[in-house]
Formats: structure tokens, sequence, C-alpha cells
């Protein structure tokens, strides 16, 4: 759901969304991780670390923004608003 549905939003509501999820899951007695993050699911800790060597902020929101952009099958829409 998140690479599907949540790519072009923020951090803040990202995890409001995967918290209400959870939530219904736990309803449904689904099993599911705990401590649910995108890129310790999806990401290559080699590439995840070489990202970071090559400048990416170190923080969960540029994390799961790269695994979004390099995992999906349709093209990014890309906006930097820091002018980077």
């Amino acid at each position: 759901g998140v690479m599907a549905y949540l790519g072009v939003f923020t951090i803040d509501y990202r995890n409001e969304c995967v918290s209400a999820w959870k939530n219904l899951l736990k309803e449904k007695s689904v099993p599911s991780s705990e401590n649910y993050k995108l890129h310790v699911t999806m990401g290559e800790p080699v590439e995840l670390q070489h990202w970071r060597v090559m400048k990416l902020p170190n923080d969960d929101f540029s994390a799961d923004n790269a695994i979004i952009v390099t995992k999906s099958t349709r093209y990014a829409l890309c906006i930097d608003p820091e002018g980077q």
C-alpha cells in the first residue's frame, strides 16, 4: 500500500495511514510486523548504505522515497522543494 498509494504524501500522513492499517490488521487478526518500515522491508542494507555515502539524507523518509523510486514499476514524480 505504501508504494502504490502513499508515495506523494508527507511522512506524517504516511505514518498515520500505516498506523491505521496496522490497527485494522490487528482487529482482523492478520499477522504483521509491529514496527513496519518500508526501507527495512524492501531495502537492501548495502544499497541503503551506498545511497547514504552518495549523500542521501540519513532519515526514514528519504530512504523510503528512494525505495519507492527504485522499486516502483511506474515513473515517479520527483519534486525537490529544497532545490538540491
